[in-house]
């Protein structure tokens, strides 16, 4: 019998943040400020269309929609790279990839 190559992928290596350690700091920050201005302007989107009885409109429901997407998909596609900038572990496991992606699609 012949015996075949069973390699299996585990984990992910992302690089391309920053190789410099200086960097790394200012660049979370900034990813970390993008993020948080993204979340806070569709949360606000989302309060006033919800409280303001003006806005029930069909075009505000679908704009309360595209704001709900947003923050869906800024927070599975930004949390993991945050937590790479933080951490410094740039590692991925193969199972938290396919979790980000099904959550994503």
């Amino acid at each position: 019998m012949i015996e075949k190559n069973k390699t299996a992928v585990t984990f992910f290596v992302l690089k391309g943040f920053s190789d410099i350690p200086e960097f790394e700091a200012s660049i979370s920050i900034l990813v970390l400020l993008i993020y948080l201005t993204t979340l806070v302007g569709n949360i606000l989107i989302l309060l006033l269309i919800c409280l303001d009885p003006h806005l029930h409109t069909p075009m505000y429901f679908f704009l309360g929609n595209l704001s709900a997407l947003d923050i869906r998909y800024t927070t599975v596609t930004l949390h993991k790279s945050i937590d790479i900038l933080v951490t410094g572990d740039n590692e991925v496991f193969f199972i938290d990839c396919m979790v980000q992606m099904y959550f994503f699609s």
